[in-house]
């Protein structure tokens, strides 16, 4: 019996794409002289930025050390945390997915690759107010996805076992995930990564957009 829904946060109930984007166009043009492309983040969608900014260095053969790595990330997180503000675009069925879930008694936990402080940004608007009984973000993992340690981490926050939790993401390292975690998984094609994509990793369902999935939906799972 699912008791539980777990978000993906940026592409699924967010989107914080261009942001994300510009921070890393910004941090490697200054720092290296090379353009990030949207493809370059496209191939990473999902993962923490220090992994994707990794497979960007190795993409470019340029040898960066761990602490410089570190150091990059970090001024991309900054970067990112500046270009976001409070008034962000929520999703389509975002809001009326909450709700819903809440007035059913379900948990509604975020695990997100994206780090605290952006989350924490964003979790001010109204719309998420009292309503998330568990976050975790990528800074709490030591693995990111599509490890599922992140997914494992949040069903322990909510006294769960994997198999009461199901997984919206809108990334296919994400869906491999959730797939890993032992837990049902929802792909929403939400347009950063192709409906045929998502398709490949076998999740349980996929969606347009959180529109279409109805919350009477879980007591088929």
């Amino acid at each position: 019996m699912i008791k539980a829904l777990i978000f993906d946060f940026d592409g699924t109930l967010v989107d914080l794409f261009d942001q994300h984007l510009e921070a890393f166009q910004e941090v490697i043009e200054r720092k290296y002289g090379i353009e990030f492309t949207r493809e370059d983040l496209d191939a990473g969608y999902g993962m923490v930025g220090k992994d994707i900014l990794g497979m960007f260095f190795k993409k470019h053969k340029l040898k960066v050390g761990d602490e410089e790595l570190e150091d990059v990330a970090r001024e991309r997180r900054r970067l990112a945390l500046e270009k976001i503000g409070v008034d962000v675009k929520l999703l389509p069925g975002a809001e009326e997915l909450l709700e819903n879930a809440k007035k059913r008694g379900l948990k509604i936990a975020v695990a997100t690759s994206c780090s605290r402080d952006v989350c924490d940004r964003v979790f001010e608007m109204p719309v998420f107010r009292g309503k998330l009984d568990a976050v975790t973000t990528g800074s709490e993992v030591s693995k990111g996805k599509p490890d599922p340690e992140i997914f494992l981490k949040t069903a322990r926050k909510l006294d769960l076992k994997p198999k009461e939790c199901v997984v919206f993401e809108d990334s296919s390292y994400g869906v491999q995930a959730g797939k890993k975690a032992g837990m049902k998984v929802i792909a929403v094609a939400t347009g950063h990564e192709p409906r045929e994509k998502l398709a490949r990793e076998n999740p349980d369902k996929i969606v347009g957009s959180l529109l279409e999935f109805k919350i009477e939906d879980i007591s088929g799972m």
